[in-house]
């Protein structure tokens, strides 16, 4: 089964943590430790979601996402929806390089239920 989401983020742990929190809504999530590692992902797997930390080492957030927007713009894709997630967001700045929205880490179930149900599924959160 291909993943619907795409988790990225430099941390480890809290990739782990956000990709077991989708498995236990019987959501299939994939991961990538950076920007680059992500922009590689999205050539072999059409992701619905990504979930994507602004500040990684090697290519932040805001590269990524402008990067995946011009590949799929490009390529003639569906791009997914990006969701960026920092301690400190600048919405502005997210939605410049083709984020749909951001949320403040640390992300809670309670983010990730409403991440899901809006972006995801197309429902009211």
């Amino acid at each position: 089964m291909n993943a619907e989401v795409l988790v990225v983020d430099d941390n480890a742990t809290i990739r782990t943590a956000i990709v077991v929190q989708f498995k236990n809504m019987d959501i299939v999530a994939d991961s990538a430790s950076n920007g680059r590692e992500a922009l590689d992902k999205i050539h072999e797997n059409a992701y619905k979601l990504i979930l994507m930390d602004i500040a990684m080492p090697n290519m932040d957030g805001y590269e990524a996402a402008s990067a995946m927007c011009s590949y799929w713009q490009l390529h003639g894709r569906d791009p997914a929806v990006i969701i960026g997630v920092s301690a400190a967001v600048d919405m502005h700045r997210c939605q410049a390089c083709g984020m749909t929205d951001a949320f403040v880490k640390p992300l809670g179930n309670r983010d990730l239920e409403i991440i899901v149900k809006h972006f995801l599924r197309g429902e009211a959160p």
